[in-house]
């Protein structure tokens, strides 16, 4: 019999590309701002030239208490170019610029994801109070993003802030660091009925973790959303750099897209029976030159099935590119139950997500059901207990009414 073929997409849950354009700047990303200006230029007035960015920085202050200086703020391996910008925060500055609306266009739905990142400094070990604040908005009424706050010497706490219809609501301060090196603060905003933020503080490694460090909630209209904020209060020299903006944490995270990523396809949908092993025939190709020289292989079914107390699903040799499936059905459904399977693709040693793709195995009850549904299928007319096998019982079945004589002996009412 003949399944049908309904390869899936290949989905590679990798990081994305960097490109080299002149600068450094991951091949995905939104916005990039890197601060490539000219040192010791006040930010007041001067036209972006980041990535995804439009018209002039702005601030309040116009003079060297928001000026761009040479230098970049590293982070582990996450790629930098260009220089820093700088805030005096004893005169409390902030700094904006605007996003270009195309870039953010069909990316501000209900069930949509930003992530953001950028590296703050926030100065050296003055004790007095200070915060560094990053937002992404429509305006100060309107935003979203995250707070640094430095209570005394070294320490430092981060934590999740919005601001809606002029009111900034501050998540509590559970999360301590002490600005050595100054960390890269990546941010994931989930859009829905309920906006969403979450504060992760990777290690210099980037992977990112598997909790974030804050978390906190607010309403938000942000369907105006187009700007990059910083406000600075209080405290001595604080820097930013590194701004980023994407749809993934690989856009945004530094990590470079491996251009040798075998294309994965787990293999054909199935239609099996209960107790009927499945041999798994995937397609695992890898690229001219690759690197990847010692893959591994991960076989596992969807959480649902898995947690089924009518399903006992067996993989043999799970670790391997071409396994086995056995699926047992408990308690008879006569429908099929579907069983999704997922290979993960990696290298070993690679920290990354691995490349996966998904294929779905139809599980009926036994072999007639599956058989009757691949349909079309032209059953025997002698199958008369219609069990997909013609033998002497289907004879039996027939002789039991070979003298039965239907005919009318008189009309009838129509």
């Amino acid at each position: 019999m003949t399944t049908q073929n309904r390869i899936k997409t290949v989905l590679t849950l990798a990081a994305v590309a960097m490109a080299l354009l002149g600068s450094v700047a991951q091949a995905a990303v939104l916005v990039y701002e890197p601060f490539n200006y000219t040192p010791e230029t006040k930010v007041n007035g001067t036209a972006v030239t980041g990535t995804g960015l439009i018209g002039n920085w702005t601030s309040n202050r116009d003079n060297t208490n928001c000026r761009f200086v040479a230098d970049s703020l590293t982070y582990g391996t996450l790629p930098v170019t260009g220089n820093k910008v700088r805030f005096h925060a004893n005169s409390s500055p902030w700094a904006q610029a605007s996003i270009d609306p195309s870039v953010l266009a069909g990316k501000l739905d209900d069930g949509d994801v930003l992530w953001f990142s950028v590296i703050a400094n926030t100065g050296g070990t003055n004790t007095s109070p200070n915060h560094m604040r990053f937002k992404i908005g429509t305006d100060d009424g309107n935003a979203i993003g995250f707070d640094i706050n430095r209570t005394s010497g070294k320490i430092r706490s981060i934590r999740a802030a919005t601001w809606v219809g002029g009111t900034e609501t501050l998540g509590p301060l559970d999360y301590t660091f002490t600005n050595e090196p100054p960390p890269l603060v990546v941010g994931k905003i989930t859009f829905g009925s309920t906006d969403k933020i979450d504060i992760y503080m990777p290690a210099l490694d980037l992977v990112l973790p598997a909790a974030p460090v804050a978390t906190l909630s607010g309403t938000l209209d942000q369907s105006t959303f187009g700007m990059i904020r910083f406000v600075i209060n209080n405290g001595n020299s604080e820097f930013a750099d590194e701004v980023r903006i994407g749809t993934t944490y690989g856009d945004v995270g530094g990590i470079p897209l491996d251009p040798n990523l075998p294309d994965v396809n787990a293999g054909v949908d199935m239609i099996s029976w209960s107790g009927e092993p499945v041999t798994l025939d995937p397609n695992v190709v890898e690229k001219e030159g690759s690197d990847w020289t010692d893959l591994t292989y991960a076989w596992s079914a969807d959480a649902a099935s898995l947690a089924d107390p009518n399903l006992t699903i067996t993989i043999t040799n799970a670790d391997q590119e071409d396994a086995t499936v056995e699926i047992t059905k408990t308690a008879p459904t006569d429908d099929a139950t579907i069983v999704t399977l997922t290979l993960a693709v990696n290298n070993v040693g690679r920290a990354l997500p691995p490349v996966t793709d998904t294929m779905t195995i139809d599980m009926y009850d036994d072999a007639c059901l599956a058989a009757k549904a691949v349909g079309p299928v032209e059953l025997d007319p002698t199958d008369f207990d219609g069990n997909c096998i013609t033998n002497f019982a289907d004879f039996a079945v027939m002789a039991t009414t070979w003298l039965d004589d239907y005919t009318l002996t008189e009309p009838v009412a129509k």
